[in-house]
C-alpha cells in the first residue's frame, strides 16, 4: 500500500492548496479546466471570496467563457465583462481574467500596479510588458464580491464595506497618528525658543529650530496630502463594493419582497447605502480620528496642569451634554425627513409615470398640490435640521472663545502660575484639543441621519435571499412538469388560488391553458418558474422537486415570455442573446428572421445596435413581443412558457410563430385566449377557481358544449 510519501510533490501541492483554499501558483495542470478553476481562485484570492468547483457536462464542450460563468453562477457571485484600453497595464483594474493564447489565465496586480500572468495550464508567472500586454485579449472579466446569504445589521454591512480596504484605513490611522505627533512639536520648540533662545539671544540656534518647525509644517502638508488621497481611494472602493453588493442582494431577493413597496419607495431604499457613505465622508472619518488623537493633547496638559487640565474636561463635559442633546433633537427631524422622501420618491415616479393620464383627466392642479404637500412637510423638517446644525456650528464657535478667556481668567487669578514657556505649551494642546472635539461634534452632527437612513434600508438586509448554492443544477430537463396538489394563495387572501391543482405536462408536447381572467393561470407559470413558492403539494420536473432545483439555472433552461415582459436597456442584439454568452451576430439574425422581425431591424439605421430603453419608442407592440420571443429562443431551449406572448400579433405573424415553435420541438406552454393560437394544441386544460374543470383537444372540449364551449362563444372565438 502507498502512503503519503509516495506521492509526487505536485500532487501534494495540490492536496494541500484544496485543503487551504488557495491555489499553489507554482502547480501546471493538464486538465483545462481544472487550469480554469485555478486561475478563477487564483483571483478569489485577491477578494477574499470562497470558490467551490463546479460540475460540467462535457458533452456540451463548454468554452473558457461558459466555464467562468458557470463558476459565478455555481457560486452566486457577479461577473462583469470589460473591454481593456491601450495600455492597460499601468491602470488600476484590480484582479482580472483574460484569455491569452486561447486560455483563461489570472490578472493580479502588485502594491506597484504591476500585473502578473498566471497561466495554469503552463505553469507560468509573466510580468505583463507592452509585448504582452499586446498579446492578451480585450475582454477581460471581473469578480464581484456579494453581501453573505443571510440577514444583515448595520455591523455586518460595515465590515462587507471596509474588508477590502482594511490595510488603506490602517495607514490613514497610521497618518493621522503622524500628523497629531509632529503637530505637537510645534508648541513645544515654541516654548523653547520663547524659554531659551530668545532671552540668551541665540541667533544661531533660533535659525535652527525655525528650520526644524519649516520642516514640521511641510511634513504636516505632505502627510495631509497622503491622507486626502487615501481617503479618496477608499471612499470610491467602498461605494464601488457596496452598491454592487446591494444590487446583487435586491435583484436575488423573493418576489414577496417587492410587492409591500412601490418602485419610487424601493429606489430610494435602494440609494440609501450610497447616502450613508456619502455621510460617513472623508471630514467625517478624519474628523473622528482626530478626535481620538487629540488624547494626546489631553495628556500633555495633564502633564503640564493638572488643575488646567481637571477645568478644561469640565468645559469638555459642558460641550459633550451640548452635542448629545442637539443630536437627538437633529435625530428626530432626520426620522420625519427620511419618511418624507421614501414617500416623496413614489409619489414622483408614480406622477412621472402615469402624465398622460394627468393630462388627459386635466388634473394638472391635483398632481401639484399632491407633490406640494409632501414637499413642503419635507422642507420644514429640513429648515429645522439647517437651524440646528448652525445652532452647533455657533456654540462650537462661541466655546473655543469663552473657554479660551476662562482658562486666561484662571491663570492669571492663581497665586502659582505656570511658566510663560509651559503656558504656551499648554494653550496650543488646548486650541487643539478643543479644535479637534468641536471638529468631531459637527460631523456627528451632520451624520446622524445614518441611523434613520439604514433603519429605511433594513427590509432589504432583513429578507434572506435566494439561496441555490446547495441545489441541484446537473441535470438535463426532458421537457416533463408534474404539478401534485398544488395549494397556493398570495399573502394577505384567505381564498386560495389553486386548490389541490393537479397537471401533467409531457414531453414534447404543446399545452395550451385557458380560462377567465383570475382563475390563476398566470399563477400556474410563475409557480412552474419558482418565482411563488405553493403553500402545498410539489411541482417536479424529470421527477426532482422545484425547491431541490437552483431556480436561477432553471429559468435559465426555459425560454419564457411573460404578459408584462419588457425589454432591458440595451441593444436589440443584447436583449436577443440574454444570457446565451455564445451568441453569434449570424445566429442573432437567424432568429429574427424566425420571428418575422428582420427586416425591420434591418431598416433600423443601426441594426441590431440599435438601443432599446424605456425612453425610446423603436418597437410597437407586437414587434416587443416577437423580440421577447426571440430573446426566449436565444438558448435553445427545452421548455418555452407563454403567457399571452403573443396577444399584439396579427395572423400572419401569429402563424409564422406558431410554425417556429412546431419545428423546435420542444415542450411548450402557452395561456392564451385566441382561437389561432389554441387550436393546434395536443390538449388544452381549463381552469376555473384554481381547478383544471376540463381537458382535452380543442375539437373534443367543442363537442362536449362544457365550460370551454361557453366560454369561447363568450370570448367570440369562435366567430
Amino acid at each position: 500500500m502507498s502512503n503519503s510519501n509516495d506521492l509526487p510533490n505536485s500532487s501534494l501541492n495540490l492536496i494541500d492548496s484544496i485543503y487551504k483554499n488557495k491555489v499553489d501558483t507554482t502547480l501546471k495542470y493538464q486538465d483545462q479546466f481544472e487550469a480554469y478553476f485555478a486561475a478563477c481562485q487564483r483571483v478569489a484570492e485577491e477578494l477574499n471570496l470562497h470558490l467551490s468547483k463546479p460540475s460540467i457536462d462535457l458533452t456540451r464542450n463548454p468554452s473558457a467563457v461558459d466555464y467562468l460563468h458557470l463558476v459565478a453562477e455555481n457560486n452566486a457571485i457577479q461577473l462583469r465583462k470589460i473591454h481593456l484600453k491601450s495600455n492597460w497595464w499601468k491602470a488600476d483594474y484590480g484582479p482580472l481574467l483574460v484569455l491569452y493564447n486561447q486560455q483563461l489565465c489570472a490578472l493580479i496586480p502588485n502594491n506597484k500596479m504591476e500585473y502578473t500572468l498566471f497561466n495554469f495550464k503552463e505553469g507560468t508567472q509573466k510580468k505583463i510588458n507592452k509585448e504582452l500586454g499586446a498579446e492578451i485579449a480585450l475582454d477581460a472579466y471581473l469578480f464581484y464580491q456579494t453581501f453573505p446569504k443571510k440577514r444583515l445589521g448595520l455591523k455586518e454591512i460595515v465590515a462587507f464595506a471596509i474588508s477590502g480596504v482594511k490595510s488603506d484605513l490602517v495607514k490613514f490611522i497610521i497618518y493621522q497618528l503622524i500628523n497629531s505627533a509632529i503637530l505637537l512639536v510645534v508648541p513645544i520648540l515654541t516654548a523653547v525658543i520663547f524659554d531659551e533662545v530668545i532671552p540668551n539671544s541665540n541667533l544661531s540656534l533660533l535659525t535652527e529650530y525655525s528650520g526644524i518647525l519649516a520642516v514640521t509644517v511641510v511634513t504636516v502638508v505632505l502627510v495631509q496630502l497622503l491622507q486626502t488621497m487615501l481617503l479618496l481611494r477608499i471612499k470610491i472602493k467602498i461605494q464601488y463594493k457596496t452598491q454592487v453588493g446591494v444590487w446583487d442582494r435586491l435583484i436575488n431577493l423573493p418576489l414577496s419582497f417587492f410587492k409591500p413597496f412601490s418602485a419610487g419607495d424601493l429606489a430610494y431604499r435602494l440609494v440609501i447605502p450610497q447616502l450613508i457613505q456619502e455621510r460617513l465622508s472623508a471630514n467625517a472619518i478624519s474628523a473622528i480620528v482626530t478626535g481620538l488623537a487629540s488624547i494626546a493633547y489631553l495628556g500633555l496638559m495633564t502633564y503640564i496642569d493638572f488643575f488646567l487640565a481637571s477645568v478644561v474636561l469640565a468645559m469638555i463635559l459642558v460641550l459633550f451634554i451640548f452635542t448629545v442633546t442637539m443630536n437627538w433633537l437633529i435625530l428626530k427631524q432626520e426620522r420625519t425627513i427620511t419618511k418624507i422622501n421614501s414617500s416623496l420618491f413614489g409619489t414622483l415616479l408614480n406622477l412621472v409615470n402615469s402624465i398622460m393620464k394627468i393630462r388627459v383627466a386635466n388634473k394638472e392642479k391635483e398632481a401639484y398640490e399632491l407633490w406640494q404637500k409632501e414637499v413642503s412637510e419635507k422642507f420644514i423638517a429640513s429648515n429645522r435640521v439647517s437651524n440646528l446644525q448652525g445652532g452647533v456650528e455657533v456654540f462650537n464657535i462661541g466655546f473655543l472663545g469663552l473657554s479660551t478667556l476662562v482658562l486666561y481668567s484662571l491663570v492669571g487669578w492663581r497665586e502659582d502660575s505656570i511658566s510663560f514657556s509651559h503656558f504656551i505649551i499648554f494653550n496650543a494642546a488646548f486650541v487643539s484639543y478643543v479644535s479637534a472635539l468641536t471638529a468631531l461634534t459637527k460631523a456627528l452632527s451632520e451624520s446622524i441621519d445614518v441611523l434613520p437612513l439604514f433603519k429605511q434600508a433594513k427590509p432589504i438586509f432583513d429578507s434572506l435571499p435566494e439561496d441555490n448554492s446547495s441545489k441541484n443544477r446537473n441535470i438535463s430537463l426532458d421537457g416533463v412538469i408534474n404539478l401534485q396538489n398544488i395549494v397556493f394563495r398570495y399573502p394577505g387572501s384567505e381564498k386560495p388560488v389553486l386548490t389541490n391543482f393537479n397537471l401533467t405536462i409531457e414531453p414534447g408536447s404543446f399545452t395550451a391553458i385557458v380560462g377567465a381572467s383570475g382563475s390563476g393561470k398566470s399563477t400556474i407559470l410563475r409557480l412552474m418558474l419558482g418565482l411563488e413558492s405553493a403553500e402545498s403539494g410539489q411541482i417536479l420536473y424529470n421527477g426532482i422537486n422545484l425547491m431541490n432545483l437552483d431556480s436561477h439555472w432553471l429559468r435559465s433552461q426555459i425560454g419564457t415570455v411573460m404578459q408584462s415582459s419588457q425589454p432591458f436597456p440595451g441593444s436589440i442584439f443584447e436583449n436577443i442573446a440574454g444570457n446565451n454568452y455564445d451568441l453569434t451576430r449570424e445566429e442573432a439574425w437567424e432568429i429574427v428572421e424566425k420571428v418575422g422581425l428582420k427586416a425591420t431591424i434591418k431598416a433600423l439605421p443601426m441594426g441590431m445596435d440599435t438601443l432599446l430603453s424605456d425612453g425610446i419608442q423603436t418597437f410597437s407592440g407586437g414587434e416587443l413581443q416577437r423580440l421577447n420571443i426571440a430573446r426566449a429562443l436565444s438558448a435553445n431551449p427545452q421548455i418555452i412558457l407563454f403567457d399571452e406572448a403573443t396577444s399584439a400579433l396579427d395572423n400572419k405573424a401569429q402563424h409564422l410563430i406558431q410554425e417556429t415553435l412546431e419545428s423546435l420541438k420542444v415542450t411548450r406552454v402557452i395561456i392564451a385566449h385566441r382561437l389561432s393560437t389554441i387550436r393546434s394544441a395536443d390538449i388544452i386544460h381549463v381552469i376555473d377557481s384554481g381547478q383544471c374543470i376540463e381537458s382535452g383537444t380543442y375539437t373534443e372540449l367543442l363537442a362536449k358544449q362544457g365550460y370551454f364551449y361557453q366560454f369561447t362563444k363568450k370570448k367570440r372565438l369562435l366567430y
